[in-house]
């Protein structure tokens, strides 16, 4: 039988079952309430992380932008496209999952920073010079800002399904099974009240009757 079955007997029993299946779906309502506020101060939090983070990245791409405009005018094009070609790395990433308020989230790391020390860049000491390391840092360093963006992001984007899961669910209980279950209630207390009533007139009807036949019987 569902908590929503509106083909039950009007019977104590199934009021005092409706009684039982409304603590019980109440209860679950509260707790989804508090996995719901758990999951909402959590991706506040995620935000903020996230605000902070974006501002930074775009404080640090400005910043390996501006070190490679004056590497190119003082270097050239030919020469930071002969360094970059030389970069034959690529950065290695691993994830694994963290469990926040039953909601699992990745956690995407590098297996290796992107930065690196002058003489395992590929291009060697001899190749280089001060503008272009400086470029090669600050990019190196914006690789890893941006793994970090991306494990904040995916970490807000699996939060905010959660939320929109659990907050379909409370509804669910909040719009329909509780009210369907107080209705239901209150239809079988109609009927009782109406059988009570029926059987009080039958018993009067009876009482009456007898009374009348006891005086009609001769003394």
């Amino acid at each position: 039988m569902s908590l929503t079955d509106t083909d039950r007997q009007p019977t104590r029993a199934e009021l005092n079952k409706i009684d039982d299946q409304l603590e019980l779906v109440e209860n679950g309502k509260q707790k989804l309430e508090e996995v719901q506020e758990q999951l909402i101060d959590e991706f506040m939090n995620t935000f903020e992380k996230w605000q902070d983070m974006s501002e930074n990245i775009d404080q640090k791409y400005s910043d390996a932008q501006r070190k490679f405009d004056m590497a190119q005018a003082m270097e050239g094009k030919v020469r930071l496209r002969s360094v970059a070609q030389a970069r034959k790395d690529t950065v290695e990433i691993t994830s694994s999952v963290n469990n926040i308020a039953g909601v699992k989230i990745p956690n995407i790391t590098t297996v290796q920073s992107a930065e690196s020390d002058l003489t395992d860049r590929g291009y060697g000491v001899l190749g280089s010079s001060a503008r272009i390391d400086e470029v090669a840092s600050a990019y190196e360093e914006l690789v890893d800002n941006l793994v970090r963006l991306a494990e904040i992001e995916t970490a807000m984007q699996r939060l905010l399904d959660e939320i929109e899961r659990v907050s379909r669910r409370v509804n669910a209980f909040e719009y329909q099974i509780i009210p369907n279950l107080y209705d239901e209630k209150k239809r079988i207390e109609r009927k009782l009240l109406e059988q009570e009533r029926q059987e009080t007139y039958q018993l009067k009807m009876i009482k009456d009757k007898k009374e009348e036949e006891e005086d009609e019987d001769p003394i």
